[in-house]
């Protein structure tokens, strides 16, 4: 009797847990098919709703997943405490499904920097153009004792010559200005470079008594930029008093104030305001080593472009109005 009620219950307890394992086969087969099937366009409109759990007392951890227009579902998540998202007809997936958009941070762009470019001084307007030119004049270089004589007899004779000054600029404060390299003199027809470092044996020897007798003789009018400055120079120098100058600043403002209307007058500006002609005072020709042994190209150019642009600027001064007090202005000793 025992052993039948034994068989009996284990038969029973068999028979139970087969028909709840087929029962829940049977719920998972219809929660699958549930996530699978596609949409009617009738549920469409119901998805706004929160959807309703399905077989929440059986599987309390799985939820029926719909997905719209036929796409297939991934992997069943649990979605208790996840809110549903409203969703219609026109919706597209896009990133603030996932995250929200408060948390979302736009790009900030970053701003490019630009640079500020100096605006250009305007140029006088040219009416002609410029006849300052080089060609067909002599330019003689002197740098023995031998050919000063024969040097300055052709570019220093006549009652009007103009006169520049060359020496090696210094560039840090507190050192010793060397002496003039170099002077220019031209008078219409030739130019004379004097090599002053080479006439006087290295700085060693005072300066020609030629040279300098023809500096201090005020019966030949000299003219030029600064040349009272230059004057100076040449006292402190090697002790001489040139005579005879005519300030070519100084004339400039006597014969015609309206060209500067109280602005710094330069050789540079009477050149293109006066000639029409660009005069070049670049750095890497006016700073350079004036008593070097040989002068290149470039540097007696342009030392020979300053005496000649002097003279022609004195030459168009007198043309347009002349000034006795400018003709006869000479700087103080």
């Amino acid at each position: 009797m025992q052993r039948a009620l034994a068989a009996t219950a284990t038969t029973t307890t068999m028979y139970w847990s087969s028909l709840a394992q087929s029962k829940r086969e049977m719920q998972l087969l219809f929660v699958r098919y549930v996530s699978l099937r596609p949409v009617v366009n009738s549920e469409l409109n119901s998805l706004s709703k929160p959807p309703k759990p399905f077989l929440i007392d059986i599987i309390p951890s799985v939820e029926p997943c719909v997905t719209p227009n036929n796409i297939r579902a991934g992997p069943l998540v649990s979605s208790r405490n996840q809110p549903s998202p409203k969703m219609n007809k026109s919706h597209t997936p896009s990133l603030t499904d996932i995250i929200p958009v408060e948390l979302v941070k736009p790009i900030k762009k970053k701003m490019r920097r630009t640079k500020l470019t100096s605006i250009a001084s305007p140029v006088l307007p040219s009416t002609t153009s410029s006849s300052v030119s080089l060609a067909g004049i002599d330019i003689h270089i002197c740098d023995s004792l031998i050919s000063l004589p024969r040097v300055l007899n052709m570019c220093g004779s006549g009652p009007l010559v103009s006169v520049d000054l060359e020496w090696n600029v210094v560039m840090r404060r507190g050192q010793p200005v060397p002496k003039t390299a170099l002077i220019q003199i031209y008078n219409g027809s030739s130019i004379g470079l004097f090599r002053l470092k080479m006439l006087t044996d290295g700085f060693e020897t005072p300066l020609p008594k030629t040279l300098s007798d023809y500096l201090e003789d005020a019966s030949v009018k000299k003219v030029g930029m600064n040349i009272r400055g230059d004057a100076a120079k040449l006292n402190r120098d090697f002790g001489i008093s040139m005579r005879g100058y005519i300030e070519l600043s100084q004339l400039a403002k006597e014969v015609c104030p309206e060209l500067f209307d109280g602005e710094r007058v330069s050789l540079k500006k009477l050149s293109e305001r006066l000639l029409n002609h660009q005069l070049d005072k670049s750095d890497n020709l006016r700073i350079t080593n004036w008593e070097a042994k040989h002068l290149r190209d470039e540097l007696v150019q342009y030392a020979a472009m300053d005496a000649l642009v002097g003279y022609e600027v004195y030459t168009a001064l007198k043309k347009r109005r002349w000034s006795p007090k400018a003709e006869n202005y000479e700087a103080k000793k």
